[in-house]
């Protein structure tokens, strides 16, 4: 009896000996795998509709549909509608709060300063660029059309003129301006109106003689800045603007047109008081002034 004790004792010690001398198992706890988002991706989609590229087509897609189809969004202060809340807040938070962002380059009040100094004056960081002629964008649309301008590809087409557009959205203003004689902005001095409020900012220069866009090649000032890019296309060496009937290259747009005349032999100009057409809009003008204006005391009109 204390034999079988005794060896009961034994067999209870050396299990005990042998828990202890087992290596301890680690706990690994396993890290759950991260679903992942369909239609997360960043990565551009194509409206076909515009042929813009944008991060959420879904959204993007109701600025195309009717007035009385959209989600239509009530400004708190004037009759103005939206699709979104997003776009009332900044609305509301630009043309009735007045809140801007001051850029200290060139003194002028925006409503996105880091789009703005990106697109004016730090056009190098833009990230997407055009091969052909070097000039960058802030976003990929944006580069898709201006491509345009180098491809000559114009597939919009005005039901009203046969007028032939490179976008829609350009097509649709076309309509609008020329046909339909919007003309919603109009000037405090001389009455006259516009239809796009910028167009209004660049006529009362005019009156102003306001020019803040300079020029750093040659000093000289202008009006817009639209202006000032084109003038600086003279300063380039690139000619990127080439004749599709000859091997002539030019700088500017203008005057690939003006050079296409000699080609079409094209006379869309005439005059105001003989009907004599022209194919260049400013021999047209000088026939005007010298045939007409100065040697009878016409007024020279604008």
């Amino acid at each position: 009896m204390l034999l079988s004790v005794i060896k009961q004792i034994k067999y209870e010690n050396a299990s005990e000996e042998s828990k202890e001398n087992e290596p301890v198992k680690k706990i690994v706890y396993k890290k759950k795998e991260k679903r992942k988002i369909k239609g997360s991706s960043k990565q551009g989609q194509i409206c076909d509709e515009c042929g813009k590229t944008v991060r959420n087509l879904k959204e993007h897609i109701t600025r195309h549909q009717p007035i009385n189809d959209k989600k239509c969004i009530k400004c708190k202060m004037c009759d103005k509608l939206f699709s979104s809340y997003s776009a009332r807040y900044r609305h509301h938070k630009v043309k009735h709060l007045g809140i801007k962002q001051h850029c200290d380059i060139c003194n002028k009040d925006v409503s996105s300063l880091r789009v703005h100094q990106l697109v004016v004056h730090k056009t190098e960081e833009l990230p997407y660029e055009c091969v052909p002629c070097g000039r960058r964008f802030i976003s990929q649309s944006t580069l898709d059309m201006h491509t345009t301008v180098h491809t000559k590809n114009r597939p919009y087409e005005c039901d009203q003129c046969e007028k032939k557009f490179r976008n829609k959205i350009t097509m649709i203003q076309h309509i609008r301006q020329v046909h339909d004689k919007e003309r919603s902005h109009l000037c405090q001095f001389c009455s006259k109106s516009f239809f796009k409020k910028y167009h209004l900012q660049i006529h009362l220069r005019s009156h102003t003689k306001e020019k803040p866009y300079e020029c750093v090649e040659c000093k000289k000032r202008f009006a817009s800045r639209s202006s000032l890019k084109n003038h600086q296309l003279i300063h380039s060496d690139v000619k990127m603007f080439g004749c599709t009937l000859c091997d002539m290259t030019f700088s500017k747009p203008g005057y690939l047109r003006n050079h296409m005349v000699s080609h079409t032999k094209e006379k869309r100009y005439s005059c105001k008081y003989c009907g004599v057409r022209f194919g260049r809009s400013d021999h047209r003008k000088r026939h005007e002034f010298t045939a007409h204006e100065r040697n009878h005391g016409l007024g020279r009109t604008q």
